[in-house]
């Protein structure tokens, strides 16, 4: 949890992830601390946005439909407090027009078991993942190939792509 320092109690990268569904945050806090991230999670947007300003946090996973405070206005609320933090954005249905200016990634509730994490890395530049398999693309050993959009895929994971 956070310190009130700002400051990290671990070494981990710090997510904040804010839904009004205690059930996907705690689906979220699952599928990011297995992959090695420190997770604080938050009801409201209100609370997120104070947890953001309290903790020092390094990723923002942020809904954007909840009552009260839309994940838009949460998002614009955190890009205006801190312009370069990163924020994704999950929704069970469609990305808000409005939303895609502000955010830095989106992932659909339908596939943010299997992208969350790749994201979060991606974001906070913690670590290459494979775009086919989302396991780690070390720096030695297994070789990569790196596509069109930047993404990369193990070798062996290409071969099955083409």
């Amino acid at each position: 949890m956070c310190d009130g320092s700002g400051r990290a109690n671990t070494l981990a990268r710090k997510v904040l992830c804010i839904d009004d569904n205690p059930d996907i945050l705690q689906i979220e806090k699952a599928i990011l601390e297995a992959a090695g991230y420190e997770v604080l999670l938050a009801i409201s947007g209100e609370l997120g946005i104070s947890t953001a300003k309290d903790c020092g946090v390094d990723l923002v996973v942020v809904d954007s439909d909840m009552p009260l405070m839309s994940g838009t206005q949460v998002a614009q609320s955190l890009r205006d407090m801190r312009p370069k933090l990163p924020i994704i954005m999950v929704s069970g249905g469609y990305l808000p027009d409005e939303a895609a200016l502000i955010i830095d990634s989106f992932v659909p509730k339908t596939e943010f078991v299997t992208t969350l994490v790749r994201q979060a890395n991606r974001l906070t530049r913690r670590c290459k993942t494979c775009a086919f398999c989302n396991l780690p693309i070390q720096d030695e050993g297994m070789p990569s190939v790196s596509l069109k959009d930047g993404e990369e895929v193990h070798v062996e994971c290409y071969s099955k792509m083409t």
